[in-house]
């Protein structure tokens, strides 16, 4: 996710004790660092913008080493993670959204298809009257 802060990150990522989880950290992964200034009429804001990744980890005690060593994984798994997070949910809704939609077309479909026997049925009784046929 993109982020503002007043501090540009300090490193790479950092580990957060979880208080409501004893045993396992928080990391944040950060890339991506810029200063930025915005002016909104007369106020002038200015800090820091980065992307920030976050991965629950368990505490190994040598956990900051290991991210050091494989950072790049670490990271690609914050990101999938975050990715997940964000596209899951949205998906479901378009999937819910699109069955609505479905089911509604099955709906005039049947409809159209009823109207289209119903039509066929009173020709077949105009050409009988035509040909002299009774009804």
């Amino acid at each position: 996710m993109r982020v503002r802060g007043d501090a540009a990150p300090s490193n790479a990522f950092t580990l957060e004790e979880q208080p409501k989880k004893p045993g396992y950290v928080l990391v944040r992964f950060f890339e991506n660092a810029h200063e930025f200034t915005e002016t909104q009429g007369d106020l002038t804001i200015s800090g820091w913008e980065y992307d920030e990744y976050h991965l629950e980890l368990k505490d190994t005690g040598g956990l900051s080493e290991d991210i050091l060593n494989s950072f790049e994984g670490y990271l690609a798994q914050a990101k999938l993670l975050e990715a997940e997070t964000d596209t899951v949910p949205k998906l479901q809704e378009k999937v819910a959204s699109l069955e609505e939609e479905r089911d509604s077309l099955l709906e005039m479909v049947n409809s159209l298809e009823t109207q289209v026997t119903d039509a066929q049925l009173a020709l077949c009784d105009v050409y009988e009257l035509a040909l002299g046929g009774g009804v």
